[in-house]
């Protein structure tokens, strides 16, 4: 299931099927799965965290995981502004377990075990197959921004690390890979947005604007390829709290791809294998060097 702001998966409680599936919300920038107050009581899991046990995933046991327990009404448990319905957050822990092939304009998710070689046929057909980087086991790739001006000309930035969020509904990038592109709070294109607090506890000023994302792989694991993701809002600031948590260098150019970027295809995830597929397009067109 998807809104077009998150993606929520369905799972279900081994000790009592006919209740139906509890709803998760896929956050591919967290470790660990947290569940609700509501699902940790029906769990038997205490207030401070623990194990979840007997969940069920596409007709298939859920390996144990360790939980966090989130309040009721929390923020992160939002789906389209319901906070009602919504039984965790899916983390990379999750993930890790699972290769997930997400047609997400359809609303349906094929899943197998993640295990030792990749299920024959994963994936959309002659998809573009994108290298996953860094050590840290995030879904970080190597992306270019890109920037349409009123001339019709694209402006295209160098390499940078960007991490996909499918917990987060639009993308952002600080200023540094803004301005890599000449965009600037002067661009008739760039509006203000807002605030949001720094790791420092200060308030941030946050900008938007239209960007483009260009991502490189192969077709087929022999031709080269890119994918164009063009118009997609991004959220400009001098830091992305996200990745400063998780160690970047807020003075690098850096992104955070999220479900707008990304999640408007098809889209495959093997994180046990670090690669994901997106439809390709311009099989033949040689990246950038």
């Amino acid at each position: 299931y998807t809104d077009g702001d998150r993606i929520a998966l369905p799972l279900w409680h081994e000790a009592d099927p006919s209740a139906g599936p509890m709803w998760f919300l896929l956050d591919t920038a967290i470790r660990c799965t947290a569940v609700s107050q509501a699902v940790a009581r029906r769990l038997a899991i205490r207030a401070g965290g623990g194990v979840a046990r007997g969940l069920r995933f596409a007709g298939e046991p859920v390996s144990e995981l360790q939980v966090q327990v989130v309040p009721e009404g929390s923020k992160v448990l939002a789906c389209s502004g319901d906070y009602t319905g919504i039984a965790g957050l899916l983390g990379l822990d999750f993930l890790y377990c699972w290769d997930l092939d997400l047609d997400i304009p359809r609303s349906q998710c094929a899943a197998w075990p993640a295990g030792p070689d990749l299920a024959q046929g994963f994936g959309p057909r002659d998809a573009l197959e994108v290298e996953l980087k860094g050590q840290q086991g995030l879904l970080e790739v190597d992306a270019r921004l890109r920037y349409t001006v009123s001339s019709g000309s694209d402006r295209v930035g160098p390499l940078l690390r960007a991490v996909v969020d499918l917990g987060q509904t639009y993308s952002a990038c600080n200023w540094a890979a803004a301005q890599q592109i000449d965009v600037g709070t002067a661009d008739p294109s760039v509006r203000m947005a807002g605030q949001w607090l720094g790791l420092d506890g200060k308030q941030a000023d946050v900008y938007e604007a239209d960007l483009g994302v260009e991502l490189s792989g192969r077709v087929a694991g022999v031709a080269r390829g890119t994918r164009t993701l063009e118009q997609r809002l991004f959220w400009l600031s001098d830091s992305l709290p996200l990745l400063e948590r998780m160690g970047f260098n807020p003075t690098e150019p850096c992104a955070v791809l999220g479900v707008d970027a990304v999640g408007r295809t098809r889209l495959a995830i093997s994180a046990r294998h670090r690669r994901l597929w997106l439809p390709a397009q311009n099989p033949f067109l040689l990246p950038r060097p």
